[in-house]
């Protein structure tokens, strides 16, 4: 059994002791991504690997009541816990933490910049589609609406 404190649900202790392994490789395959250059084909296998183990822990996620996210971090939780054996968490930074938070950060730009674009589009379309009923109203002989009398 895991030497978490806070977890008393079974399933979730069962969880973290099915997940471990496939955590601790989804660890070593971040350490290589990390490693490789953007553009190596080596990138694309190892992204595929790190994708498969994602999606297995998504899976044993959902039999409990807990995203895949929450579940990984728990497990990492239940790592680092095992790991420091006791001892308080360290309080400067790691190169693994900044790297991490740093990953993080770009991920959400990223998918920012994609809603943003998005949105851009969306507005784009509306406004075309206002533009074609304004001129459709006036084509009839209608004043469209909200327009200067």
């Amino acid at each position: 059994m895991n030497d978490i404190e806070h977890a008393e649900d079974p399933d979730l202790i069962q969880a973290i002791d099915d997940m471990t392994p496939i955590v601790l490789a989804m660890r070593k395959l971040s350490s290589a991504l990390v490693r490789e250059p953007e553009d190596s084909r080596h990138r694309v296998g190892l992204r595929r690997q790190m994708n498969d183990l994602t999606s297995r822990v998504t899976a044993r996620a959902s039999r409990i009541p807990m995203t895949g996210e929450a579940l990984l971090v728990v497990i990492n939780d239940a790592l680092d816990n095992r790991a420091r054996r006791g001892r308080d968490a360290p309080t400067r930074p790691s190169s693994r933490t900044l790297l991490r938070a740093l990953t993080e950060a770009e991920q959400r730009v990223e998918a920012a910049t994609r809603a943003l674009a998005e949105a851009k589009d969306q507005l784009g379309n509306a406004e075309r589609g206002l533009a074609a009923a304004a001129d459709a109203c006036r084509a009839w002989g209608a004043a469209p609406l909200g327009a200067a009398a």
